[in-house]
C-alpha cells in the first residue's frame, strides 16, 4: 500500500511545508494575524500581501483542520502533478487569483480568511491536469467541483434571494473567492498544458533539424 503512495521527496515535502505554514500562521499573536488577513480597505489603501496572505490565515482550529484535511486529499490525488516548486508556484498562482478576482467583482466581501479558494482552485487545476491527460476520471471531480463553483456564485444567491434556498446566515461563505479559484486553476492548467506541447515541439523540430 505505502509503495503506491507518493512519498517520494519532491512530492511530499512541498504540502508538508504548506501545512507547516498554516499552522504556524495560525499560531500567531492575534495582532499580526489580523495584519495578514483579506482587508479589502486595506489591500486598496496599499497592503497589497494581503492578497497571497489572506488566503493563509485562520482564526479557528476547525477551519484550520478541514482545509488541512484538503491538503491531505489532494496529495494523495494529484501529487504526481506537481512535484517540488511546480507545488509551490500551483499554490501561490491560485491563491492570488482567488483572491484578486474577489477583490475586483466582489465588493461585499470586505475581509476573509481560510485557505479554501485556493483548495477549490488546485482541485480542479488537478482534475484538469488529468483529463488532459486522457484519465477519464478526472472528469467527475472537474466536472463537480466546478458546478458547485458557478452555482455558489451564480446561481445560489439569486434562488437565495427568491426564497428557493434558505441558508442560515453564519454558513455565508465569500464564494467568489472559491469561484475564481478554480477559474484560475483551470486556467493555469491550460496553460502549462500549451507551454509543454509547444515545448515539446520546440524539442522535436531541433532533434529533426539536426
Amino acid at each position: 500500500m505505502l509503495k503506491q503512495l507518493p512519498i517520494a521527496r519532491a512530492y511530499l515535502v512541498p504540502p508538508v511545508g504548506v501545512a507547516l505554514l498554516l499552522a504556524a500562521l495560525f499560531l500567531l499573536p492575534e495582532t499580526l494575524k489580523m495584519s495578514l488577513v483579506y482587508d479589502r480597505s486595506a489591500i486598496l489603501s496599499g497592503e497589497l500581501w494581503r492578497l497571497l496572505s489572506g488566503q493563509f490565515m485562520h482564526l479557528e482550529v476547525g477551519h484550520l483542520a478541514l482545509n488541512m484535511s484538503g491538503l491531505l486529499l489532494f496529495w494523495l490525488l494529484f501529487a504526481e502533478h506537481a512535484p517540488g516548486f511546480r507545488y509551490l508556484a500551483v499554490v501561490v498562482i491560485i491563491a492570488l487569483g482567488a483572491n484578486m478576482g474577489m477583490l475586483v467583482t466582489d465588493p461585499n466581501v470586505v475581509y476573509y480568511v481560510g485557505f479554501s479558494g485556493t483548495l477549490y482552485g488546485m482541485f480542479a487545476w488537478g482534475a484538469l491536469s488529468d483529463v488532459l491527460q486522457q484519465v477519464k476520471l478526472g472528469w467527475i471531480l472537474l466536472l463537480g467541483i466546478t458546478g458547485k463553483a458557478v452555482y455558489d456564485y451564480w446561481l445560489a444567491p439569486a434562488a437565495i434571494e427568491q426564497g428557493i434556498v434558505v441558508v442560515p446566515t453564519e454558513s455565508d461563505l465569500a464564494v467568489s473567492a472559491h469561484f475564481y479559484g478554480v477559474v484560475t486553476g483551470i486556467v493555469l492548467a491550460f496553460v502549462q498544458r500549451a507551454l509543454g506541447v509547444s515545448k515539446r515541439e520546440r524539442d522535436s523540430s531541433a532533434k529533426h533539424n539536426r
